[in-house]
């Protein structure tokens, strides 16, 4: 079928899914049945229960991805030509731009110095991790000493309160 809208001429397409509705009723047939006779063009078919709404979601959706399929499969030109567009634009604009040419230019000519500084920072980069645990497991042993510091010095202040004497004494 085509129609007309301003001036310019398109095709409407049709989106086509059986839903084989009845299936929990016993005299239903099945859709291995219905499929020959009434889908010999093999359009999505799915059987479903509309008093309980099963499988009529994805009847829905069944549809809905058709249609949008149809509608990207029709325009793929339109999007392809568009992108090559934006990529020669960004190419161009790329080219005008001479910061980043410059960029460009010193790391083709440096490109060897420059992965030896990416390979260099990534193994400085695992030495500061394994750093950085070393460390944390160092501040938990030095945790552990100054609780351990803190509870010999209340001994110590609960043996000086008792006096000279009280050193001997038992508790």
């Amino acid at each position: 079928m085509e129609a007309k809208a301003a001036g310019k001429s398109y095709r409407q397409s049709v989106c086509t899914v059986f839903q084989w509705n009845k299936q929990d009723l016993p005299n239903a047939l099945p859709p291995a049945a219905l499929e020959p006779l009434l889908n010999q063009a093999h359009h999505p078919s799915i059987a479903a229960v509309a008093a309980t709404g099963f499988n009529v979601k994805e009847t829905v959706d069944t549809v809905g991805n058709l249609m949008v399929r149809r509608f990207f499969d029709r325009r793929d030109e339109e999007f392809l030509e568009e992108i090559n567009n934006m990529e020669i634009r960004k190419f161009v604009d790329f080219f005008k731009d001479e910061t980043l040419l410059a960029r460009l230019k010193y790391m083709a000519e440096h490109g060897d110095e420059l992965r030896d500084v990416a390979a260099e920072f990534k193994t400085m980069t695992a030495r500061v991790e394994r750093l950085e645990k070393a460390i944390s497991a160092f501040n938990k042993v030095l945790e552990g000493l100054n609780s351990n510091l803190a509870r010999l010095n209340e001994e110590a202040e609960k043996k000086k309160s008792r006096g000279f004497l009280g050193l001997f004494r038992r508790r």
